[in-house]
């Protein structure tokens, strides 16, 4: 009997229907699996004998989690669509971010007041096997490091079945190495419009989602969302510890990419110091390690915004 390859992986994303090898991602994690969990439970069977005890299992709530990793690309290589979703469009949209398109100039993400689709899946092939996971939702993390390509994962919890299907592995996408965002020395942070010398920064869209089992009803939910960002720089004055003082919001943005279409702009209008700046070494140099919670607009909406496509 042949044995499986752990590296033949392919993962397809669908938001709102169901997800089949033309919605194909590149991912870069081997190792990327859904172990089902179903509800179950035992008891001690008391018939006047030793070593007796029942299980039970109720493979109806039977729940999966995935974890995609992935680089961070731009969306248009050529420059004449600068409105084309990105790869990750509909990974973005299970994790609960609303898209906006400015036709034929950008599109944009920001964090949705909305309930996401509850018809949405991931389907992942290993080597022939399928699963599927239903009803999905996740949480979205960004990080750049300097020097390195810029990285996105999403955590996403769903619904799924015990045993996984024989399915051939269906032709997946390749990365396109020329929208690759690696973090450069070029690229910009600035804090209240004061550029800073950065390392690594790390947008965290930490969902609340929760599990809805009843009588007539299973599905997971998003019930609340806390956005984060980190940003590691350099020390060149004290403005952090005065903005951490006076719990004053300010804004941080992230441009990385040097042509429109292969370029992204993070924009956190309202980011608050959450917590005491920690101090650090790096390299010899004085630097900080700074988190923020993101705050809503005046409408208390929009946390950030990550767009692509054409960017001042």
């Amino acid at each position: 009997m042949a044995l499986y390859d752990s590296k033949k992986v392919v993962v397809a994303v669908k938001y709102g229907g169901t997800a089949t090898g033309t919605d194909a991602v590149s991912v870069t994690n081997e190792d990327v699996r859904v172990t089902p969990t179903s509800g179950s439970g035992s008891f001690k069977e008391l018939n006047g004998k030793l070593g007796n005890k029942t299980t039970w299992m109720n493979t109806d709530d039977t729940t999966g989690e995935v974890t995609v990793e992935g680089f961070l690309l731009g969306n248009d290589g050529t420059g004449a669509a600068l409105d084309t979703p990105p790869v990750w469009d509909d990974i973005y949209k299970i994790c609960g971010l609303d898209e906006a398109i400015e036709t034929g100039l950008s599109v944009s993400y920001v964090p949705s007041q909305s309930q996401p689709s509850d018809l949405s899946s991931v389907a992942i092939w290993r080597d022939g096997r399928k699963r599927v996971l239903t009803g999905a939702v996740g949480t979205l993390t960004i990080s750049g490091n300097i020097g390195e390509p810029i990285k996105q994962s999403a955590v996403i919890n769903g619904f799924t079945t015990i045993t996984s299907v024989a399915e051939d592995n269906p032709s997946a996408t390749s990365i396109d190495e020329t929208l690759l965002l690696v973090l450069k020395s070029i690229d910009t942070v600035t804090i209240s419009g004061v550029a800073v010398k950065a390392q690594s920064f790390t947008l965290t869209q930490s969902n609340d989602n929760q599990k809805q089992y009843f009588v007539g009803y299973k599905d997971y939910e998003r019930v609340d969302f806390d956005s984060t960002l980190e940003v590691t720089y350099l020390k060149e004055n004290e403005d952090v510890y005065t903005a951490f003082a006076a719990g004053s919001t300010v804004p941080v943005i992230i441009k990385a990419g040097a042509v429109n279409g292969k370029k992204v702009q993070i924009t956190c209008g309202q980011a608050v110091v959450d917590g005491t700046p920690t101090e650090t070494s790096i390299n010899g140099k004085e630097a900080f390690t700074v988190k923020y919670s993101l705050q809503g607009d005046a409408t208390g909406e929009n946390q950030f915004q990550i767009k692509y496509g054409t960017i001042a």
